[in-house]
């Protein structure tokens, strides 16, 4: 297929493209935001979009939105923080700015929904129990409370026509002829390679440390591996909890009675900073012995402890096992940066040496070296298969790094997260571009994929512009602190 052959997209593509750059200009230009708070018994505004204050009163779509949000949260179990509301406020004005925006757009070019529709939309809210309940929308749709009315469809023209606006006119992203004909061209240019790669997890599986590193390791952090003997009992609250300590720092004989009085909740043994009681173990090998440590929350109650007994000194000799196991946890990221700089000389020699693709088998299955000789694959392909087995650490930047190679070319050395490798490219299939001749399927799916693709960059580009305006933020700041 010649470019001729897809000139059919461009008139359609170009159309688009001076309509959305249109509105962009437009809805960009016109993003003016004000800020001021009222006094007296008048809503305050937050902020101005197009002249239009966004007010904090109850039949405001911003705290609507913003409360909906906020009881979604809750209904899932998170902790509703200082820093979560005012993020949530943040996404609740930016939905309203973006929606104000493209109503103005919409009134501006007289993009209107029709009446039919809105009249179907209100109907949504006249269902009970799944059953439409004719009589109460017959009342609303001929009430004489013409304000009501008018209120509900006007919302609705706005939430629809907004709505329309995002996914259909924005949404919409025009591909040029050119552009698709080069995706297609490249879709259809593909690499056979072959893969020789360091896989610096499987050298961490036999990495052994001195026994110096390890003791140091572990008198570096000894109450990890203490433990110490505690009684304790549990409170409901806080406030519960603190008046219980206030008494037993005044009279430490109560302990034992408290102890014995919540037997369900009660317990007495040893602890440690390793375990759940962490921050109870941390007070206590601070304390000494038959001392009352100060209420500590553990899940939904508040634990008031008593040491029994110090802290007994661990054993390396007899933890030794557990100090590597923990050893290698925390420092793997450490070992194996270490690993592959030891292996990068031995890559740098197989890379210059004038038979490198023969020494790529030689090392293949040694030292934890991997040989892969990969099919066919295109630069737009997600997986990349040697036989039936995906490469797994084959990623994007992998595969663009690779497409850098000619025929016959070697990559340098390839820096992955865990490991190292080496590509050879042995064979390269281009398509010629006079004879190149695409079956519809594929115009329509590579097309349906740049589409995709486009949308979602000017999606996002959108939301940045929207999130990232610090004066949206600013705002946001500044009405928390006041409210």
């Amino acid at each position: 297929m010649k470019k001729k052959d897809l000139e059919f997209y461009t008139k359609r593509a170009l159309t688009w493209l001076m309509v959305i750059s249109i509105s962009a200009i437009f809805i960009f230009a016109m993003v003016v935001w004000d800020t001021g708070v009222k006094t007296g018994n008048e809503a305050k505004i937050i902020a101005k979009i197009n002249n239009r204050p966004v007010y904090w009163s109850k039949d405001s779509d911003f705290v609507r939105i913003y409360q909906n949000t906020l009881r979604q949260y809750k209904e899932y179990g998170y902790e509703i923080s200082d820093e979560l509301s005012r993020y949530l406020m943040n996404q609740a004005l930016n939905r309203v700015a973006l929606d104000q925006l493209m109503y103005d757009y919409a009134l501006k070019n007289k993009i209107r929904i029709a009446d039919e529709e809105i009249i179907a939309k209100i109907r949504q809210y006249f269902y009970k129990d799944g059953v439409f309940d004719e009589e109460a929308f017959r009342r609303f749709k001929y009430s004489e409370n013409a304000k009501t009315k008018k209120q509900y469809e006007e919302q609705e023209q706005k939430e629809i026509t907004s709505s329309y606006l995002k996914y259909d006119l924005l949404g919409f992203a025009p591909v040029t002829s050119s552009e698709l004909f080069e995706r297609l061209l490249n879709k259809n240019r593909k690499k056979r390679v072959m893969i020789l790669y360091y896989n610096a997890e499987k050298d961490l599986e036999n990495y052994r440390f001195s026994e110096n590193e390890l003791q140091e390791y572990f008198r570096r952090n000894i109450t990890r591996y203490q433990k110490i003997k505690v009684s304790y009992f549990s409170a409901d609250d806080q406030k519960e909890a603190e008046t219980i300590y206030s008494r037993l720092k005044k009279n430490p004989a109560e302990f034992n009675n408290l102890l014995a009085g919540d037997s369900e909740n009660s317990f007495t043994g040893t602890i440690s900073a390793a375990g759940p009681d962490r921050e109870l173990a941390l007070q206590a090998f601070a304390a000494q012995s038959n001392s009352i440590l100060s209420p500590v929350k553990s899940g939904q109650t508040w634990r008031i402890a008593r040491v029994e007994s110090a802290a007994a000194i661990p054993d390396f000799n007899e933890l030794k096992t557990s100090v590597e196991i923990d050893y290698v946890n925390e420092s793997s990221r450490i070992i194996i940066e270490k690993l592959k700089a030891e292996k990068k000389d031995m890559m740098s020699s197989i890379l210059s040496h004038p038979q490198a693709n023969a020494l790529f088998s030689q090392y293949g299955g040694k030292n934890n070296f991997e040989l892969y000789s990969t099919g066919f694959f295109s630069y737009f392909e997600k997986e990349i298969f040697s036989g039936k087995t995906k490469v797994a650490f084959a990623d994007r930047e992998f595969i663009s790094k690779v497409f850098q190679v000619p025929a016959g070319g070697r990559s340098g050395i390839i820096e992955l997260e865990n490991g190292l490798a080496l590509a050879a490219v042995l064979e390269e299939k281009i398509p010629d571009q006079q004879k190149f001749q695409p079956d519809q399927e594929e115009i329509q799916q590579t097309l349906k994929e740049l589409k995709t693709e486009k949308t979602e960059r000017l999606s996002m580009a959108f939301s940045s512009f929207m999130l990232d305006n610090g004066r949206i933020k600013s705002y946001i700041n500044k009405y928390f602190g006041q409210q």
